[in-house]
């Protein structure tokens, strides 16, 4: 008799994906995404009051075994009092943009009269923050994909900071990737705690990235954490990041009341 001999396939080994994950709230209701390398992105939602202070935690989505959060943004429902002046700032070209020196040449010849100075036309600037080190990169990198989507610059704000490191840090001490914190709170909440009074609120996260560029990397590559770093409404930014173990990324957007 023939001996069958079954030839066992080698089966190529797939990059394990670093994980991310990006939270946005709007009109009231908190909307969680998860993403994955195996299957469509899943949406879970729960409405929340509209007068409400906080989103409502994001339900787990069921069967994730690598937690990657998703992208959310809140807005709060209209308020009656008249709301800050909403003209939208028109896109600034470059950060670091050189003043145009302001020269006039001098003519040695009484006959004919001076030349008045060229001034080039300076660009409008961005505005500046005190974000240093790398919340500084990350902040310089959305403000340059903002500009080039058509969307005004935001600015760093320590409140947000403050939440933003904080939650980084409470990732990390608990392992719990995800947008909604093991005491049950959301990123509007954690806003809220620092002080914050919002109108819109939007957070990424991410875990394992080395540096600024290659979580920027990460996050404009997945539709849900871009539409929060192009979201022209949000005003203001905070980042925190915790190395250990990680390093784990908060990246939060919101604009005030």
């Amino acid at each position: 008799m023939r001996s069958r001999h079954r030839k066992r396939r080698s089966v190529p080994l797939r990059p394990i994906a670093l994980a991310t994950g990006a939270l946005t709230v709007m009109a009231g209701v908190g909307a969680g995404l998860a993403l994955d390398d195996d299957g469509p992105a899943t949406v879970a939602s729960e409405p929340r009051s509209a007068a409400g202070s906080g989103a409502s935690p994001a339900s787990p989505t069921a069967g994730e075994t690598t937690p990657s959060p998703s992208p959310s943004a809140t807005r709060r429902s209209p308020s009656p009092k008249a709301g800050k002046n909403g003209s939208t700032a028109t896109p600034r070209p470059d950060r670091t943009t050189a003043k145009a020196d302001r020269q006039t040449e001098r003519k040695s010849t009484p006959t004919r009269a001076p030349e008045p100075a060229k001034t080039a036309e300076q660009p409008a600037k961005a505005p500046e923050t005190a974000a240093t080190g790398v919340a500084g990169e990350v902040l310089n990198l959305v403000n340059k994909a903002r500009a080039g989507a058509g969307c005004g610059p935001v600015s760093a704000d320590e409140r947000l900071d403050s939440a933003a490191e904080k939650y980084s840090s409470a990732m990390a001490s608990s392992g719990n990737f995800s947008h909604t914190g093991t005491d049950g709170s959301s990123v509007a909440q954690r806003v809220e705690r620092e002080g914050y009074t919002w109108s819109a609120v939007g957070e990424n996260i991410a875990k394992g990235q080395p540096d600024a560029a290659a979580v920027m990397d990460g996050w404009m590559n997945s539709e849900g954490h871009r539409a929060n770093i192009l979201n022209c409404d949000f005003k203001e930014m905070g980042l925190g990041l915790h190395e250990s173990g990680g390093p784990w990324w908060t990246q939060v957007f919101a604009t005030g009341r």
